[in-house]
C-alpha cells in the first residue's frame, strides 16, 4: 500500500522521524478511510491510489503526474532547512515528492548526487565509497561525481583507498586529490587551507600543485598557492573536538573563524584587530564562546542586529 511505502520510506532515509501529519496520511491512506479534502495533496492522493498496477517506474511517473495535476499551483509549501539529500532510485520518484511536499527534512530527487549540509551542527556522512565526510557546522558538500565533490565552508575527509579512483574535493581556490588519506579542508574567507593528518594529497592552486604529506599544510588564495610553515595539527583539527585553537593569530582571523562556526558575523575594531592571540576556546555557543574571547581582549562583545559587536570595558 501506498501509505505503508511512505511510512517505511521514512524510516530508511530520513535522520528524523516522520512527523504526525506523515504518520495521520499514511494510515488513512492504508485503512481506506476519507482523507482530509480541504488539502489538496491528500485529495489528490485519494484520486491515484485506486488506480490500477502499472510497473513501479511506470506508477511512480503517473502517481506523480496524477498529483501534481490536481494541486493547486500556489500551494504553499513548508520547507526546512535541507539537512541531506540521498540517492532515490526511480520507483521511490513520487514517493520522494509526496515527502518534499510534507516538509520532512530529507530532500530526495531523481538525480546520484547528494549534497550533505550542516547548520547548526557538526554532520557526519558516510559515502558511497567508504569513505567518511565530518561537517563544520555552516558547510555544504555536494556530490559531482564518482569519487569528485565540492565543498563550501570546512570539513575533514577521511578517504577509502582506491588506487584506480582518486578522491577529488574543489574547494574554492583550489582542489585537493587523494587515492587514500585523512586531511581538513576549509574554504572560510578568501582562501582554501588543507591539513593532511594522514597520507598524501595533491593541492592544485591557480598555476601551481603542491603534494603534501602527514602534518603539512597549505593554503591555496588569489595571490598563489603555499605551504604552511610549521603547522600545529590543533590549529585545523580542533573543531572537532567542540574548540578552537588559535597560535600567534591575528584577532581579526580568530573573531572570522568563530563566527563563521555560528554562523554570524562578529566585528571587532581596528584598534584590536591586529593584535595576535594565543590559546584555546570552546565552542558551547555563540554567547559564551564570545563572552570567553570579550575577556580575553579585556572588553566584551554586545549583540548588533544578527551579529555581535566588540566594545571596550
Amino acid at each position: 500500500m501506498l501509505g505503508r511505502r511512505l511510512v517505511s520510506y521514512l524510516a530508511s532515509v530520513s535522520t528524523l522521524p516522520p512527523n504526525d501529519r506523515d504518520l495521520r496520511l499514511a494510515r488513512q491512506l492504508d485503512a481506506g478511510e476519507a482523507v482530509d479534502g480541504s488539502d489538496a495533496l491528500h485529495e489528490a492522493l485519494e484520486t491515484v491510489r485506486s488506480q490500477p498496477a502499472q510497473p513501479e517506474a511506470e506508477t511512480s511517473e503517473r502517481l506523480w503526474a496524477g498529483i501534481e495535476a490536481q494541486m493547486t499551483p500556489d500551494r504553499p509549501a513548508s520547507r526546512p532547512p535541507l539537512r541531506l539529500v540521498r540517492t532515490a532510485p526511480v520507483r521511490w520518484a513520487a514517493a520522494a515528492l509526496v515527502l518534499l511536499a510534507l516538509g520532512v527534512t530529507v530532500w530526495m530527487t531523481q538525480r546520484p548526487d547528494p549534497t550533505v549540509v550542516a547548520s547548526t551542527e557538526i554532520v557526519t556522512w558516510d559515502a558511497p565509497d567508504g569513505s567518511t565526510v565530518t561537517l563544520r557546522p555552516n558547510s555544504r558538500l555536494v556530490r559531482l561525481g564518482d569519487r569528485a565533490y565540492r565543498l563550501d565552508g570546512e570539513a575533514f575527509f577521511s578517504v577509502a583507498s582506491d588506487p584506480e579512483r582518486p578522491f577529488i574535493v574543489e574547494a574554492g581556490q583550489g582542489t585537493v586529490r587523494v587515492l587514500g588519506t585523512r586531511f581538513d579542508v576549509s574554504t572560510w574567507g578568501e582562501k582554501t587551507v588543507v591539513f593532511v593528518e594522514e597520507g598524501r594529497v595533491a593541492v592544485q592552486g591557480a598555476s601551481a600543485e603542491v603534494v603534501l604529506g602527514a602534518g603539512e599544510a597549505a593554503t591555496a588564495s588569489g595571490a598563489g598557492l603555499e605551504k604552511v610553515q610549521a603547522p600545529n595539527a590543533a590549529t585545523y583539527l580542533d573543531w572537532q573536538r567542540g574548540e578552537v585553537v588559535f597560535e600567534r593569530e591575528r584577532v581579526q582571523r580568530v573573531a572570522e573563524e568563530i563566527g563563521q562556526h555560528f554562523g554570524v558575523q562578529v566585528v571587532v575594531p581596528e584598534s584590536v584587530a591586529d593584535q595576535t592571540m594565543s590559546g584555546m576556546i570552546g565552542l558551547d555557543d555563540a554567547p559564551q564562546t564570545l563572552g570567553d574571547l570579550g575577556r580575553i581582549l579585556g572588553g566584551r562583545f554586545e549583540r548588533d542586529g544578527e551579529g555581535y559587536r566588540f566594545v571596550r570595558r
